[in-house]
């Protein structure tokens, strides 16, 4: 009785994600006869001419895609889907969003163009602690050159995604061209279906993208923020980046050790001593 119950209700669990599914895809664009999901897979997996015929069509579909890809940044994994696809009742497969990410937004830098629009969805997820260094890749990948965007994400609790912002801010003053570099990667999904750990890979190469003017002066002014909260991202920003222009960072520093909250002044103590070399 009892596993005639977990078999009718794991029924219509799949029926209902079923029509979810068929609804979706019915939503999903298309070009030559295959969905935005059947192109990832083709761009992912597929051989040299696949990817390239992937590549292709996500051209052709153009922004008409970008919402759907956007979206599935934004999902978060199900562990309901997860366990019916673990259970041997019934045949269900499942793959978390989270391990399709890279591949996402490989296929939103096909759709890269010139001073691209700030995606109101992407800025939303930069408000997620947990998907912040996500959207900012979305940014990149897209072309979004919105400075207003990349300061912000200077001043997260994320080291991360500070980094991130500070080579995207560099490629602006520069006048590079925006694109996902593909500098950090992610580690194994939860085991709680939540979104998985993110391991920043930014290295010596990556700091090299770095041009100190293109973040001195908005760390210098956020130093001195009247909100304590900013003053402290500023700071711990400095940790990151005041050894590339420690003339400008000693002064910023120093004039913290006084800062009227205490977090700030800890955390200038601490910045002090990884950005000035002792003489």
């Amino acid at each position: 009785m009892k596993k005639r119950q977990i078999t009718l209700l794991a029924g219509a669990a799949l029926l209902a994600l079923g029509i979810a599914f068929v609804l979706t895809r019915s939503r999903e664009p298309s070009h030559l006869g295959l969905t935005v999901s059947q192109w990832l897979d083709k761009l992912e997996t597929g051989h040299s001419g696949d990817r390239r015929a992937a590549r292709e069509a996500l051209h052709a579909m153009g922004s008409n895609a970008a919402p759907f890809l956007i979206a599935m940044i934004a999902a978060r994994d199900s562990s309901l889907k997860a366990r019916l696809a673990r259970q041997s009742i019934l045949k269900y497969s499942y793959r978390p969003p989270s391990t399709r990410l890279r591949v996402v937004l490989e296929a939103l830098g096909e759709l890269n163009r010139p001073n691209a629009p700030a995606d109101p969805a992407l800025i939303e997820l930069l408000n997620r602690p947990d998907r912040a260094l996500t959207a900012l890749g979305g940014f990149m990948a897209l072309g979004v050159e919105d400075k207003a965007v990349y300061e912000r994400a200077l001043l997260h609790s994320n080291a991360g995604v500070r980094q991130t912002a500070a080579v995207a801010l560099s490629r602006i003053q520069d006048g590079k061209r925006m694109r996902f570099t593909g500098m950090f990667t992610y580690g194994e999904p939860s085991p709680t279906g939540g979104f998985p750990r993110v391991v920043a890979g930014f290295g010596p190469s990556s700091r090299a993208e770095i041009t100190p003017s293109a973040i001195v002066s908005i760390l210098v002014d956020c130093a001195t923020d009247p909100n304590p909260k900013t003053r402290l991202a500023a700071i711990q920003a400095f940790a990151d980046f005041g050894m590339m222009f420690p003339a400008d960072a000693e002064p910023a520093l120093k004039a913290a050790l006084t800062d009227n909250d205490s977090a700030v002044r800890r955390a200038a103590t601490n910045a002090l001593a990884k950005v000035i070399k002792p003489r």
